[in-house]
């Protein structure tokens, strides 16, 4: 039968062949964070992005479910996020200076990993051989990075990756909403930003995911927060432990507020690093959760000057999603949720994450 008659007769719902080996790949090993198919045939339901565009890109599909391999774990998706990363990638909407990079890093027509999200919270469902950390039944929270594979029913990964026991305080809603924002937030803070007590903190953009949960850390570690947001967030944003909200009028020009900041954290990518950096104290860091290519390869090129600006990834780690874990269940992180989609409304989900009067993070339900 040819190609294109195979094409036409898949079933109603599922993966039509091609975009099916796209998904699982020709090669051994291939699309590993899904898993090898089940012996059994079991499937999955997932949200399956087909081409890089708007919203209509995603839709409900069906996969073969996940097993878990040798020192993998399967975990049964309750809840995951649309984030700022799933939305660029769909809708390549990256930093200015990362467009062919994108395309070379992520498929050049359409995503090589067509199932976003890159966090869950759930059960596990079935370990592999080898799994001494995690049993079936156990409540877990996990980062997939960029293996992606999260907007789905199921998901399998490796022991040894970013996944801990889950907050025994919060819904698995809850908890999701804390881990994208909350890891990015601490590894601006804690390593790019080396916060100390007592410094003084600007967050320009508090009201998303990572803006939110940088407030709230750099609080936790003894920060004297100042928020930059626009619209009528003042009792929200203080309620999250920040200690002043600037007027939206400093929107335009943020280093005419006055005051100066030891750490200036830009969650938004909308200004100028030399804006920016008038705003900081002598010995300041200006981060750059949404830096351009020309900004990051200016705070590159010159490392010492008086106000470094650090750029770049946070790397995803086991004992950062437990600190993160340990907060939460002190009351010293708390979840801050925008909406909630069922799967089935993934595209909704991603109209969403884009619009500009979210507050918090865009979580997906995905029932068992």
């Amino acid at each position: 039968m040819a190609r294109n008659e195979r094409a036409k007769r898949h079933k109603p719902g599922r993966y039509p062949p091609d975009l099916h080996r796209q998904a699982y790949g020709r090669g051994r090993g291939a699309w590993c964070h899904l898993g090898p198919r089940a012996a059994t045939g079991d499937r999955m339901q997932a949200a399956i992005c087909t081409g890089y565009g708007g919203p209509e890109v995603i839709g409900l599909g069906t996969l073969p479910a996940p097993v878990a391999g040798p020192g993998q774990v399967v975990i049964g998706v309750e809840a995951s996020t649309v984030s700022a990363a799933d939305r660029r990638i769909r809708a390549q909407d990256l930093p200015r200076g990362f467009g062919l990079a994108g395309r070379l890093a992520f498929g050049l027509r359409r995503p090589r990993r067509p199932v976003l999200g890159s966090d869950c919270a759930g059960r596990v469902l079935a370990v592999g051989a080898g799994v001494t950390r995690f049993a079936p039944g156990d409540a877990v929270i996990a980062l997939t990075g960029l293996a992606f594979g999260c907007h789905a029913e199921q998901v399998v990964m490796p022991e040894t990756g970013a996944i801990t026991a889950a907050p025994r305080n919060l819904s698995a809603a809850e908890a999701v909403s804390l881990l994208f924002g909350g890891v990015t937030a601490l590894g601006f803070l804690r390593e790019k930003g080396q916060l100390r007590p007592g410094d003084r903190v600007l967050v320009i953009g508090a009201a998303g995911a990572v803006g939110a949960a940088a407030v709230q850390i750099a609080v936790v570690m003894g920060g004297d927060v100042t928020v930059l947001a626009r619209g009528k967030r003042d009792a929200s944003l203080r309620a999250l432990g920040a200690r002043a909200v600037l007027p939206s009028m400093v929107h335009a020009r943020p280093a005419e507020a006055g005051p100066r900041w030891d750490i200036v954290l830009d969650t938004t990518g909308a200004y100028a690093t030399a804006e920016l950096q008038r705003c900081l104290l002598p010995g300041g860091r200006l981060l750059l959760v949404a830096a351009d290519l020309p900004q990051m390869l200016g705070g590159l090129a010159n490392p010492l000057r008086t106000y470094p600006v650090r750029s770049g990834s946070v790397p995803e780690r086991a004992e950062d999603l437990h600190q993160l874990v340990d907060w939460a269940e002190a009351g010293w992180l708390v979840p801050w949720i925008d909406s909630r989609f069922p799967l089935a409304q993934i595209a909704e989900a991603h109209r969403r994450q884009a619009e500009p009067g979210r507050m918090g993070s865009v979580v997906i339900d995905i029932p068992g």
